[in-house]
């Protein structure tokens, strides 16, 4: 019997944001064989689970009858997404309510959904950023930086989460761009082939909003932050 059973989000991301996060944390303080992750649709095909904790991720496609096959002492839902408050979508809200009043997220605010108890979710740090930061210290006699002496004004590279115009990454992106030369900007969107297609359909052209890298190293990305006045955190 696991201590912990992470009920993977039915969601179009990666591994991490789906639950992986979690299990990882979940393994350093607690062992490999304390917990264990399904998929909905691996649920629906598998025997019976017991476990102390059931963590829920969202959105889900869970249904009532899914959860006959789960033996649970409590349950929390949780989600990795870049959306205030939680993210129900389709999800059977009313249903999944009646489990739990506890809610997991990357970051909270105040304000959120009330009758919902929310709480701070473990966040994976690069390796590097440690050896980045011992670096950084080390070199400090050779830099004279100040504030206004830093090459960019904004700095920012994400993923799309969505290839929507109203993806608040796309309308942040949009708002420096369209400043023209106000700002000295460095970064962009990072999207596959097909998602540039869909954003470029709906906007009319949109090659401006991408970054010019496919890829971003971590210590290319890290250097840049640093270069610049204000790095973007979208929510």
């Amino acid at each position: 019997m696991a201590k912990f059973l992470i009920l993977q989000a039915d969601y179009p991301a990666g591994r991490g944001v789906r639950g992986m996060n979690l299990c990882r944390f979940l393994k350093i303080f607690h062992g490999r064989r304390a917990v264990e992750t399904i998929s909905t649709a691996d649920l629906k095909r598998s025997g019976r689970k017991t476990c102390d904790t059931l963590f829920i991720g969202m959105p889900t496609a869970l249904r009532r009858d899914d959860l006959a096959q789960i033996r649970y002492g409590k349950a929390i839902l949780f989600d990795y997404l870049d959306v205030p408050g939680a993210a129900w979508y389709d999800s059977d809200k009313e249903f999944l309510l009646s489990l739990s009043d506890r809610y997991l997220k990357a970051w909270t605010e105040p304000g959120w959904d009330n009758g919902i108890k929310f709480g701070v979710l473990p966040i994976r740090r690069f390796p590097g950023l440690s050896f980045g930061l011992r670096y950084r210290r080390a070199t400090a006699w050779l830099r004279s930086e100040r504030e206004c002496d830093r090459t960019y004004d904004v700095a920012f590279v994400g993923s799309l989460t969505g290839c929507s115009v109203a993806n608040q990454r796309v309308q942040w992106v949009r708002e420096v761009r369209s400043a023209g030369d106000r700002y000295r900007f460095w970064g962009g969107l990072i999207g596959s082939p097909s998602e540039r297609r869909d954003l470029e359909q709906q906007l009319g052209g949109s090659e401006e909003l991408f970054c010019r890298r496919r890829r971003v190293g971590f210590f290319v990305y890290f250097r840049h932050l640093l270069q610049s006045r204000v790095a973007l955190a979208p929510a």
